[in-house]
């Protein structure tokens, strides 16, 4: 399915391993349909029915969860799956390396350990910006948001929150934290 980009498949699939959801009206999904189709030949030949049948194929595989017109990865297995299909593509590979960097990135915070997370910055920057730019706000939070790209999957992440005394630039809230508080407050 990366091999395609048909409408931006590509940017879509690293959207919902970033644990983003997509919204998408899949019409037909299901093996009735898959049968219909093997059955009765039907070749779509638009980008658009391509790709929503695409879809409507990985749902029926169990690839993908749909639910009120919202496409997701369903567990951490397949999420796993689809970042090793991102490795075994040259194209893709960058994405591969960002996901990798970004998740020693996380655990070298979580351990507090700020010599192996100046490495992986230094690297990111090498990475990220063209010799010769100068460093200014916005490409250091370009970074800043490569290195904490998987971050977004168990992390609720504020920026530049101007609460108390001063700035903080960047808070990581656990989900299950979040989620756990709504409940209570409910």
């Amino acid at each position: 399915m990366i091999n395609f980009d048909i409408n931006g498949i590509k940017k879509e699939i690293i959207k919902l391993i970033k644990g983003n959801e997509i919204t998408i009206n899949l019409e037909k999904f299901g093996t009735d349909e898959l049968l219909n189709e093997e059955t009765n030949n039907t070749n779509n030949e638009n980008n658009d029915a391509m790709k929503e049948g695409i879809y409507s194929k990985m749902v029926t595989f169990g690839y993908l969860t749909y639910y009120k017109g919202k496409l997701l990865i369903p567990n951490n297995e397949l999420k796993e799956r689809f970042i090793k299909a991102l490795k075994k593509r040259k194209d893709m590979k960058f994405y591969y390396d960002l996901i990798t960097n970004s998740r020693k990135m996380l655990k070298m915070t979580l351990r507090k350990n700020t010599e192996e997370m100046c490495k992986i910055l230094e690297e990111e920057h090498m990475n990220t910006i063209k010799p010769g730019d100068k460093m200014d706000h916005g490409n250091l939070k370009r970074i800043i948001e490569h290195v904490y790209f998987i971050a977004n999957i168990t992390h609720d992440i504020k920026e530049e929150e101007g609460k108390g005394k001063g700035n903080s630039d960047i808070f990581f809230i656990l989900k299950w934290v979040i989620e756990k508080m709504v409940r209570f407050l409910l």
